[in-house]
């Protein structure tokens, strides 16, 4: 697996919440070697594609005005995005991860979350692959996307003994049919038709404050396995078949 540092020529292929965050690493060598016991793991398991690692630290200015404590939860202190060639204007399918530089100073278990990060977004990865995906999709769609790279980077990180306590898998509480109501917005941006903006997976908004779709996903997929599903099958499910097995599986976990 190749690893390389963030420049800023890797700006118009990442989200502006990423780009503005990331910056230049000086020595990163201890965070490639994490990501690549991960990647060593995974592939215990799963077939890669062609790919690389960009490596980035956080722009510190823009750390503390994102962030009001000096040490917020350790979760913060790392963030990861996948992108693919289809996607962006890249010549490789990429996993960027960028990470405070004082990290393993800050956190216990530093290097157990960059692995459980790095597996997430393999996942991605492998699920481009098998499925189209648009930078643009609606909530229901992008519920299966996400809870299909929990799910696999919690089970690889249990059975390797990662030690990390993810905080994004107990099912949040909300009403089903808010939720229900929001599985049709857009994520990322209004499409061609202005359908509404799905709040699901943001923080702040006015009915999910705090990204609830995260852990949506993670308990809709893992409840689509128990149900005998195939993740195989979730990723090349026909859209329609899709979109119902999220609203079927929602209203018997939230009902």
């Amino acid at each position: 697996m190749e690893f390389q540092r963030w420049t800023d020529e890797y700006e118009t292929a990442v989200d502006n919440w990423f780009s503005e965050l990331a910056s230049e690493p000086a020595g990163y060598q201890i965070f490639a070697e994490a990501m690549q016991e991960a990647i060593e793991d995974f592939s215990d398991k799963f077939k890669l594609p062609e790919m690389r690692c960009v490596i980035a630290f956080y722009d510190l200015k823009e750390f503390k005005k994102r962030y009001e404590s000096d040490y917020p939860s350790k979760f913060a202190y790392r963030n990861a995005f996948s992108m693919t060639t289809e996607l962006s204007d890249l010549d490789q399918n990429t996993v960027f991860m960028a990470v405070h530089p004082d990290f393993p100073d800050r956190a216990d278990n530093w290097k157990g979350i960059v692995k459980y990060d790095t597996l997430h977004e393999l996942a991605h990865q492998i699920y481009f692959e098998k499925t189209e995906m648009d930078l643009m999709t609606p909530a229901w769609k992008k519920m299966i996307f996400e809870g299909h790279a929990m799910f696999i980077a919690e089970k690889i990180a249990s059975e390797k003994g990662y030690g990390v306590d993810y905080p994004f898998l107990e099912m949040p509480e909300v009403e089903l049919q808010e939720v229900l109501d929001d599985l049709d917005g857009i994520i990322g941006g209004r499409d061609d038709n202005s359908k509404e903006l799905s709040q699901l997976f943001s923080y702040g908004g006015e009915k999910f404050t705090g990204a609830e779709g995260y852990p949506l996903a993670f308990n809709v997929v893992r409840h689509l396995v128990e149900s005998g599903h195939e993740l195989d099958e979730l990723m090349k499910m026909e859209d329609e078949d899709k979109r119902q097995a999220v609203r079927e599986s929602l209203s018997a976990l939230l009902d």
